[in-house]
């Protein structure tokens, strides 16, 4: 089996005024050969403010892209984003997902597919 090189992944997140931007961002990004990553995501504002373990990282007027790149395609990036006027930071180092919580804590309605019954620890799930 042939080996390849080892990358070493890391979570960013680039931020834009407009969707449209942060859209020909991630676009750019996708299709850049000297750019090695493993996720591209781009979301339109509000939705990155609605995912409330990472709530504080977003505002309601931005979109955002959700990136996975190797170390050495950084830079590349952060001259992509700053040419379509974005702001890109890296992933926070510590999980910012709270263990468990109830679906008020969730800021949004968990899935119609995860039932948490009141007696831990049991989940159930109720597929269609």
């Amino acid at each position: 089996m042939p080996l390849i090189p080892a990358h070493s992944w890391q979570g960013w997140y680039a931020t834009f005024d407009r969707f449209d931007d942060c859209y020909e961002f991630g676009w750019e990004v996708s299709e850049a050969t000297n750019v090695e990553k493993r996720l591209v995501s781009v979301h339109e504002a509000p939705i990155p403010s609605l995912f409330e373990p990472v709530r504080r990282l977003f505002t309601p007027q931005h979109a955002a892209a959700l990136l996975v790149l190797d170390a050495g395609s950084v830079d590349a990036v952060r001259a992509i984003a700053a040419r379509f006027g974005g702001a890109l930071q890296q992933w926070p180092a510590k999980p910012l997902i709270l263990p468990v919580m109830s679906p008020e804590e969730w800021g949004v309605r968990p899935p119609h597919s995860c039932q948490v019954q009141a007696v831990p620890p049991a989940l159930e799930l109720y597929l269609p």
